[in-house]
């Protein structure tokens, strides 16, 4: 967690940037840049380039401190500083009634800045290092990290599964790394219980969870043996090698992250992330897709 600061910088205060992360060659704009432009806002008015020492401003001054207030509301609204951006509304309406002396323009933006700062630090900041930030994901601002877009892609068959995945990414940024697992094997659920419909399974055995689907898919590969259809070593090789890589899940990761005491690491959550990937692009080449 980072807490916003503030420390000097010559003669006026500098705002510390708090949250930027990397996707791939992008810099991924979160809060920072809008800081950085509050902060700037507040040394060119202590210094006196906005607003000289006596007298009124000039029209020209008049608008450009107008602008700078105005895109100090678009900032604020943009964070959810909704006392902050209120704040600055009000001066607007009163600078917009009486033309302020300069000693007032920036008395009143010193007094905002107070309220600013004192909103900014009721805030908490979580920041996602560098390496986990291909995992992170954020549908309010239309951003998707590498690797979980790579299981989001390979999900395209299994729309209802996008959702425990983007958690799992997510916990994954925030290390929350045996949550995430928790969130896989509830993506990896999905293709189980495709495999088990697709090849007959009742509802009865679905509704028992990954003990049913594993015992029904057994079931119907013993009826498969039995009956021998046309293709059915190619049935029995494919879903014989399916429902092996769903017991290993089961027993090796499903069932532990489900009860205490195993916790999981991030690098074996790392490897279980790109197994996920794994097991969705066979079960695609396979044909199978959400029932």
């Amino acid at each position: 967690m980072v807490y916003p600061k503030w420390v000097p910088g010559g003669n006026s205060l500098r705002i510390i940037v708090v949250r930027t992360v990397a996707l791939g060659d992008d810099l991924l704009r979160l809060y920072a840049e809008h800081y950085l432009n509050i902060a700037r806002a507040y040394e060119n008015f202590l210094s006196g380039s906005v607003l000289p020492e006596d007298g009124k401003p000039t029209p020209e001054e008049f608008k450009r401190i107008i602008g700078q207030c105005r895109g100090i509301v678009g900032f604020c609204t943009h964070m959810h500083l909704s006392v902050s951006a209120r704040a600055m509304n009000r001066i607007i309406g009163e600078f917009e009634k009486e033309l302020p002396s300069n000693a007032t323009g920036r008395q009143r933006f010193i007094g905002w800045y107070t309220c600013f700062q004192s909103e900014i630090e009721e805030r908490v900041y979580l920041t996602v290092l560098p390496h986990r930030v291909p995992y992170w994901s954020s549908l309010a601002d239309g951003l998707e990290g590498i690797e979980v877009g790579r299981l989001v892609k390979a999900l395209k068959n299994f729309k209802d599964a996008k959702f425990d995945a983007e958690e799992a990414g997510n916990c994954f940024a925030f290390e929350r790394f045996t949550a995430c697992v928790y969130h896989l094997m509830r993506v990896a659920e999905f293709g189980l219980v495709s495999v088990a419909r697709t090849i007959g399974v009742a509802n009865d055995k679905l509704d028992r969870g990954w003990d049913g689907c594993i015992q029904g898919i057994e079931s119907e590969i013993k009826k498969i043996e039995s009956t021998k259809p046309a293709d059915w070593i190619e049935q029995k090789k494919k879903y014989s090698d399916l429902c092996s890589w769903f017991g290993t899940i089961q027993r090796g990761w499903r069932n532990p992250v489900s009860h205490i005491p195993r916790i999981y690491s991030e690098d074996t959550a790392k490897g279980m992330f790109g197994a996920t990937v794994t097991l969705f692009d066979h079960l695609n080449g396979y044909g199978f897709a959400q029932q």
